[in-house]
């Protein structure tokens, strides 16, 4: 059971989001879009934070899941590309200078609960 918790620490991002590229940022500082590794939303909450809430809980393979999981594993190289990606809400953001990396006191899974779970 230590094994399985220590392996799930690894792979909790800590607060902090690691880009895969650089990240855009808009002019006004409020938007980020950068491609991340899906591991950096597995333990970001989406529910009563104080950086939002998204009340839609995963609601298993119907339809409109089912399709987007066709579409994941029939186009995996741009998946990201057909759909609207995920959408995370942050406060405390920090941009440490040429990394590609942010770190955030508290965040929210605001879209994608449904990506995140296929």
């Amino acid at each position: 059971m230590e094994n399985v918790i220590s392996n799930l620490k690894e792979i909790n991002n800590m607060n902090q989001i690691d880009f895969i590229d650089d990240y855009y940022i808009s002019s006004d500082g409020y938007s980020i879009l950068g491609e991340i590794e899906i591991k950096h939303l597995l333990f970001i909450p989406y529910r009563d934070t104080d950086a939002g809430s998204n009340p839609r809980e995963y609601y298993g393979l119907k339809k409109s899941n089912t399709e987007i999981l066709k579409s994941m594993l029939s186009h995996p190289n741009t998946f990201r590309f057909l759909h609207s990606g995920v959408i995370v809400s942050m406060i405390g953001v920090k941009k440490p200078k040429g990394k590609k990396s942010i770190t955030y006191t508290d965040a929210c899974l605001t879209n994608g609960n449904q990506t995140r779970f296929l």
